[in-house]
């Protein structure tokens, strides 16, 4: 692994960081940050790599590197492995998707579609305390309509209002007609389905926020028609007219494509996602909107010279103060590298290469992506390197030393499978623990992942 760091104008100085992997060991003591409505992103003070002060986390055992996976993990384990958390939750024969999130109560919940067979998908949930994963109970499961060739959650997002409302943004692939829809869980009660597109293809990628008013946004990715749209919720039980922020410009984009929202103040929305422009080129792209009805022009933040390279794979992204940060693969000829696009409004785009040595064969249609911000402004991820045949599902955050900011690194699981069939999401509570969930295909189970602070 190699980390890069591009730096220039509006972007606070991170040319202090450097990839840790050591063994030292901490103090695991952390008081919980203020709480957070859902856990998710938030605007914090900018980092700018000065000295400690009282906005930077106490000592946790985030700071130092467990140097074996997670899930190879048995008592009693080393000093600097203390506190990770791997568990089983479920254990589906072949799955699609897989989300998570996290209510300000602390109970957790994920959603992943389950197959029953070759032409029939369930979506399931799983719920439990942030602090007691082994007590990981099954919830309410959404069940395909039709008795043969309908698969429910193909693609699925989660996003939490406060305590207790959970909302679902998913894909229901059916020989009676394709269709996103949008729940809402309550404790163990499903809402009836909201048809928020009922004129999409068999394949897609779809995710959810909400807005500073309280209210759902979905947005999606169309395979078959190439069209990135998005749909906001009115506040009166109705939902506003869907946008077209930009179409591929061929919509035969290898795999599903992928697309991601962030919250910013008031109803400002952000909108980041994979953009095709030819059969054998995609960028990352990217728009915000302040109303239902009005997006700004989508920019292109990289591969701007439409080079013959698959960029902009697995797309996410998190806001931090007035920057905005996005994440994701760019990959040419058998070569991948994990990327940052990091840019205030519209200001020039920095690009920050932090893994450049995945070696990749074919062009990727998926790759684990997810970027978060935490209480005190620091980055966490969650990607995927390759070593040999496995995947090495890696799980980095920003800590600060003498006033300087490092990434450290873990490695969560070795999957023996292309990162592409590896499905995981991940989101960051308000005293920074981590919450994932991910797709283990060579043993078969849905795994959550954590560390106890």
């Amino acid at each position: 692994m190699l980390a890069t760091i591009v730096l220039a104008g509006c972007i606070p100085d991170f040319s202090g960081f450097t990839i840790v992997d050591d063994e030292g060991s901490v103090d695991a003591g952390m008081d919980a940050a203020a709480e957070l409505e859902d856990g998710g992103e938030v605007d914090a003070a900018p980092v700018d790599g000065g000295p400690v002060d009282a906005n930077d986390p106490p000592p946790s055992v985030l700071d130092t590197a467990c140097v074996t996976p997670w899930d190879e993990l048995e008592p009693p384990f080393p000093e600097v492995c203390t506190r990770r958390v791997s568990e089983r939750i479920g254990a589906p024969f072949e799955i699609d998707d897989v989300a998570i999130t996290r209510g300000s109560d602390g109970v957790v919940v994920i959603a992943y579609d389950a197959y029953d067979g070759p032409d029939l998908a369930e979506l399931r949930t799983v719920r439990f305390h942030e602090d007691a994963p082994e007590t990981a109970a099954d919830g309410p499961v959404i069940r395909p309509v039709a008795s043969m060739g309908e698969w429910v959650g193909t693609s699925v997002a989660l996003a939490t209002q406060g305590a207790d409302i959970h909302h679902f943004a998913y894909w229901v692939r059916s020989d009676l007609g394709h269709e996103i829809q949008h729940r809402t869980l309550r404790g163990n009660i499903l809402s009836e389905p909201d048809h928020v597109a009922i004129s999409v293809g068999a394949r897609g990628a779809v995710d959810i926020e909400i807005d500073g008013a309280g209210l759902p946004v979905v947005a999606w990715h169309d395979d078959d028609t190439g069209r990135n749209a998005v749909r906001r919720a009115t506040g009166d039980g109705t939902w506003a007219v869907d946008v077209n922020v930009r179409s591929d410009g061929d919509p035969r984009l290898e795999g599903v494509g992928a697309v991601a929202l962030a919250a910013g103040a008031g109803t400002t929305m952000h909108y980041a996602f994979q953009w095709c422009a030819t059969l054998a080129v995609s960028a990352p792209s990217y728009s915000v909107s302040t109303s239902a009805a009005s997006w700004a022009v989508a920019r292109t933040l990289d591969n701007p010279a439409i080079d013959e390279r698959a960029s902009g794979v697995g797309v996410d992204l998190a806001l931090l103060g007035d920057e905005t940060i996005v994440g994701y693969l760019d990959w040419a000829a058998q070569r991948g590298e994990v990327r940052l696009a990091r840019f205030t409004g519209s200001g020039p785009i920095e690009i920050t290469t932090l893994i450049d040595d995945l070696t990749i064969l074919d062009r990727p249609g998926r790759h684990p992506m997810v970027v978060e911000t935490d209480a005190y402004g620091l980055l966490h991820l969650l990607t995927a390197g390759v070593e040999g045949p496995e995947t090495r599902l890696e799980y980095w955050r920003q800590v600060r030393r003498g006033g300087e900011l490092e990434w450290v690194v873990d490695v969560l699981s070795l999957i023996g499978a292309v990162p592409e069939r590896v499905h995981a999401d991940m989101v960051i509570g308000p005293d920074r623990r981590p919450h994932v969930v991910y797709w283990d295909p060579f043993v078969g189970a849905v795994v959550y992942a954590t560390i106890q602070l």
